[in-house]
């Protein structure tokens, strides 16, 4: 897929809009493409789309059925050692722009993500690595008006209340326009989740 223009990326996001209002599922738009569009108001030098959502709240299969429907395809995906309720998922389409599904495990107060690129690309693990953030800061979303005039009208666009906090922690410079890789001051490996209890 090429870099993302401002139409596909109108019709992108509408469609996972679409997908997360049919499915009731809380999310948000994270990371490069939160940066691109809240600091520059043009789509970031990405060619996916990375999506967020909360692991306790989420029905997969639900996402993923209507998903496929629009023509999304996952061709990538990191499950806990037990259970079929993805930590990470990857689609990709034809046209869109590929998917980032995110999926935010809450322990003690922070929430935190796992990638795809960590984990040997297996689907279950040995190892898996987690970076976090405090859960606060993404905890409740917002829909926040775009200028239609650079990117997407008002209302498409659902980004944590506390977006700055996050960006903050995410890339320390971004106000700087410094091009910089996502940081986390919270990072945990564990072998199973169930290793979960014993990290503080």
């Amino acid at each position: 897929m090429n870099k993302m223009c401002k139409d596909v990326l109108i019709k992108s996001i509408r469609s996972i809009k679409s997908v997360m209002d049919n499915t009731r599922t809380k999310w948000f738009v994270g990371f490069g493409v939160m940066l691109g569009l809240l600091r520059d108001g043009t789509p970031p030098d990405d060619n996916d789309i990375d999506i967020c959502v909360y692991y306790e709240q989420y029905n997969f299969k639900s996402i993923k059925a209507a998903f496929s429907i629009m023509g999304y395809a996952m061709d990538k995906v990191v499950y806990p050692d037990k259970g079929d309720v993805p930590l990470y998922s990857h689609f990709s389409h034809p046209i869109f722009p590929d998917m980032c599904m995110f999926a935010w495990y809450l322990h003690n107060g922070i929430r935190y993500h796992t990638y795809y690129y960590y984990n040997e690309k297996n689907q279950r693990l040995r190892k898996y690595r987690f970076k976090g953030i405090d859960a606060s800061f993404i905890e409740n979303t917002v829909m926040i008006p775009i200028d239609p005039k650079r990117v997407i009208p008002g209302g498409d666009i659902v980004f944590p209340t506390k977006y700055g906090s996050c960006l903050d922690v995410w890339y320390p410079n971004w106000l700087e326009r410094r091009k910089e890789q996502s940081h986390s001051n919270h990072i945990v490996e564990i072998k199973r989740m169930k290793d979960w209890k014993n990290i503080k």
